[in-house]
Parts: C-alpha cells; sequence; structure tokens
C-alpha cells in the first residue's frame, strides 16, 4: 500500500508514480520515470516522488 500525503489544500494524495511531476506515459502505456530513466508501475514510488503540479491544486476553490 501506497502512502498519502496532503497536498497545500488539505486533499490527500497517494505517493506512486501516478501523481508523480516525473512520470511520463509512453504511447504503448508504458510509464517511464524521467528522473531514475527506468520503467515502473503506476503505485511504484521512488526517492525522486515529487507530486505533479494538477495533484497540488485539487481543492482549489475559484
Amino acid at each position: 500500500m501506497a502512502d498519502t500525503v496532503t497536498n497545500r489544500f488539505q486533499v490527500p494524495v497517494r505517493r506512486c508514480c501516478a501523481s508523480c511531476l516525473y512520470k511520463l506515459v509512453k504511447p504503448d502505456g508504458t510509464r517511464l520515470c524521467t528522473r531514475a530513466m527506468v520503467i515502473v508501475d503506476p503505485l511504484f514510488c521512488c526517492s525522486f516522488w515529487q507530486m505533479a503540479n494538477v495533484f497540488d491544486n485539487i481543492g482549489l476553490k475559484f
């Protein structure tokens, strides 16, 4: 089970490749960690993990 962190609006975000700034989904569907340069699965989490901007803004009210 992946750890969760909270963004700046106190919304829980799962700490994994799917929420990482450094993920790249290739056209064939495989995920690449652009920082570690390895192919990973969506729930993988490495020491380079950083929350992607889209997840940091979840909970923003206009």
